[in-house]
């Protein structure tokens, strides 16, 4: 069983932007072939923060319509669904090879 380590699980929550909309994080090795849900649950968050200033996620829903490989690069899409002086909504969707595997609504206060 591989060893995860906290510096691993903090490491994946640096997410990195790569365009305007884009974004990058890198994946917490495991013995497991797919990326690990939580992983994506927690660079779902940190994305939020990194989107919206002086905000807190208050509410995530999450959806896996397929698994994501850990061996091929992905990129996150968020998209600002919603940006006000008390609110904010984000959509985000990861996917490899132009398929989607990961979608999260988050709402932020």
């Amino acid at each position: 069983m591989a060893a995860v380590t906290l510096d691993s699980i903090l490491g994946c929550m640096e997410v990195e932007q790569t365009g305007p909309t884009t974004w990058t994080a890198p994946n917490v090795e495991m013995d497991y072939r797919r990326i690990f849900g939580g992983q994506l649950l927690a660079q779902a968050i940190a994305l939020g923060a990194a989107t919206s200033d002086a905000k807190s996620v208050k509410s995530i829903s999450c959806l896996f319509p397929r698994e994501g490989s850990l061996d091929e690069p992905f990129e996150f899409e968020v998209e600002e669904s919603q940006t006000g002086r008390a609110f904010a909504a984000r959509r985000i969707t990861a996917a490899q090879n132009g398929k989607v595997f990961f979608l999260a609504q988050l709402s932020m206060h």
